[in-house]
């Protein structure tokens, strides 16, 4: 318990550092998390991996399962957060 106590402090700090965008890499390129894509004018960042239900690779499967993971899209004039699902379209702007 006291070496999580020891720990809260630095964990508050570091939630203050700022830390600049990275930059997008070439549109259609896959982005690791934390990792910008331009997505024509659109710049997509994937935040987290929210649900990940997949099946194993060589697995007999009932139901392939699903990704979902938690995006910031940006443009020049607006930001939003949203949850992507693999394969399902998602509307914005």
């Amino acid at each position: 318990m006291k070496s999580l106590l020891a720990f809260a402090p630095a964990a508050l700090l570091a939630a203050c550092v700022s830390t600049p965008l990275p930059e997008p890499i070439a549109e259609g390129m896959p982005a690791g998390i934390g990792e910008s894509v331009t997505v024509g004018r659109l710049v997509a960042t994937p935040l987290r991996v929210a649900e990940d239900s997949r099946c194993p690779a060589n697995a007999r499967c009932i139901w392939a399962g699903r990704v979902v993971v938690d995006t910031r899209l940006t443009a020049a004039d607006w930001s939003e957060s949203a949850a992507l699902t693999l394969g399902e379209p998602y509307a914005t702007h």
